[in-house]
């Protein structure tokens, strides 16, 4: 397939297949009821903070799995505090 062909097709498959993301998001929410208390994050919105946040991130689920013992070790260390 040409290249002038891949870059007009690709984002015009993308914005047929937008309408399927929250359909897909309302399914799976109905399968798993805890799923949906996720959903905001997975559109960026993550509440309230506390003063100063310590961001981790992580790109795919081995990235997370092998973040939390550092997680977990950086919690220990760090005292609590009240919000």
């Amino acid at each position: 397939m040409p290249i002038f062909l891949q870059r007009a097709l690709y984002p015009l498959l993308l914005w047929l297949a937008l309408p399927l993301i929250p359909l897909r998001l309302l399914v799976r929410g109905f399968r798993e009821r805890g799923y949906w208390r996720h959903i905001p994050e997975r559109f960026g919105f993550m509440g309230t903070l506390p003063d100063q946040p310590v961001w981790m991130h992580a790109v795919s689920v081995g990235e997370a799995r092998a973040a939390a013992p550092l997680v977990e070790k950086f919690l220990a260390q760090t005292p609590r505090r009240r919000c």
